[in-house]
């Protein structure tokens, strides 16, 4: 096709993919580049996903010339519900009630939508950069370029440096992005690129199996280098946790997971993260079954599941888990260590006092690891899947009807007595033992009557 029809089908592209909120903010982005006399290029995922016919509502902008100053301008052009914010830790100035980052050529736009409302709107504003790496695994040192293409150098791989100049709707391809799109490649842009950025080492293995594509083999060689030089190792702990969130985020983390062990990433982040195929499977039923918000936990729990509790401490350091997270995998491992009295538990009473305290996180995460796959044979625990499906789907539902104000009412005094009666009408609920609200009245008052007896 000629040029023109180029321009036209990708602007065809963007006006189908975007909703009409987008579309808005976008032509605000437009007129206002215009009449600031700046470039403005749609550059990343955005683009990449766009000419892969995949969504993705990630609008980021570069832009050549001062996106400190753009910004508020685009804000000005859509409506006074637009919020303009900073990235986190950056230098604030105020303009208009308005927040605006001046220290590193970005801002933030949020825009509510008039057209269908209260549809949030993001866009992310850079001024044109370049980065330079004082020595491996260091954050980069940053400066403004006046250009597209030097900017586009600075990104991870080539199908990430592809820009679409908003102007005209051409796309700018300086490093040969669009050809690695089309046979299905991740390549970096230059051979010192996981020296500079060793977290490139993760999105490489995620952008492969998320897109479907393969590691161009120099590339493959290239992380292969990096891994086996201790790269990853040189990271800090918020680094590493940041990219293995993003993981346990994908659609196809499992197969993410299995790429990440083959290629020896998971044994440099720690030896303790060993793989097989009954974490596989495991991994994959949670993909299956569980709800997106759901997955991240579990995958993590089941991870970790196997591991000793000096091996969870040093990973937990590793990563620098939250406390929340620390105590979650905790309760998963004391679940593990309850499962022979779970075994013995004969009473549904027994059942609920034993997983009662725990919360049902660790309670999913223990039945995925318990539950044979395959043809894998039956865990020797196993049968304590069974109650822990019991109690998940019963037994942590049923309460007496009646409570403490009924106890009053019979003329039961509050102290000590009330605690153990109540917890002898729950058991007797649970055991199936009171079935109706009468039968409860009966034996409130039976144990009342025995307490006032011995008063």
């Amino acid at each position: 096709p000629n040029p023109q029809s180029k321009i036209q089908n990708l602007k065809s592209k963007v006006a189908t993919r975007l909703p009409a909120p987008y579309q808005q903010a976008l032509t605000a982005v437009i007129e206002s580049a215009q009449h600031c006399g700046v470039s403005v290029y749609l550059v990343g995922g955005f683009v990449r996903d766009l000419l892969l016919d995949r969504p993705n509502l990630d609008l980021d902008v570069a832009v050549e010339g001062d996106a400190v100053a753009l910004a508020p301008a685009v804000a000005a052009s859509l409506d006074n519900e637009t919020a303009i914010t900073p990235p986190a830790n950056s230098k604030l100035k105020t303009q208009n009630s308005k927040l605006v980052s001046t220290s590193f050529g970005t801002a933030k736009l949020t825009w509510p939508g008039a057209d269908p409302p209260a549809t949030l709107v993001y866009l992310d504003f850079a001024t044109t950069r370049q980065e330079s790496y004082a020595q491996p695994t260091a954050l980069p040192t940053v400066s403004f370029v006046a250009d597209i293409a030097t900017d586009l150098r600075r990104r991870d791989f080539t199908i990430n440096a592809i820009a679409l100049r908003l102007a005209d709707y051409t796309l700018v391809d300086p490093y040969g992005g669009l050809a690695d799109l089309s046979a299905g490649l991740t390549r970096v842009l230059h051979p010192a690129s996981f020296v500079d950025d060793p977290t490139r080492i993760f999105r490489a293995v995620r952008y492969e199996q998320r897109l479907g594509f393969a590691i161009e083999s120099g590339t493959l060689n290239l992380l292969r280098d990096a891994v086996s030089g201790g790269l990853i190792e040189r990271l800090s702990p918020d680094r590493v946790r940041h990219e293995l969130e993003k993981v346990l985020h994908e659609e196809r983390a499992p197969a993410i997971f299995t790429r990440l062990a083959e290629l020896g990433i998971f044994a440099a982040v720690d030896p303790a993260l060993r793989w097989d195929g009954q974490l596989r499977h495991q991994t994959e039923a949670v993909a299956v079954a569980e709800s997106p918000a759901n997955r991240p936990l579990l995958y993590l729990l089941l991870l970790t599941y196997r591991l000793s509790d000096d091996e969870r401490q040093r990973v937990s350091d590793r990563l620098n888990l939250d406390v929340g997270t620390r105590t979650m995998m905790q309760q998963a491992h004391q679940l593990r260590a309850h499962l022979p009295d779970l075994l013995r538990a004969a009473r549904r009473s027994d059942i609920y006092n034993l997983l009662h305290p725990y919360p049902d996180a660790a309670l999913l995460a223990t039945t995925y690891a318990l539950a044979p796959y395959g043809g894998a044979s039956v865990n020797a625990l196993a049968a304590a899947l069974d109650k822990i499906t019991l109690y998940r789907r019963e037994l942590a539902g049923i309460k007496p009807e009646l409570a403490g104000d009924y106890l009053a009412r019979l003329g039961l005094s509050p102290g000590k007595a009330y605690k153990a009666i109540l917890e002898e009408l729950r058991r007797a609920k649970l055991d199936g033992e009171v079935p109706t609200r009468e039968a409860e009245a009966a034996l409130l008052q039976r144990l009342v009557n025995e307490v006032s007896s011995r008063l």
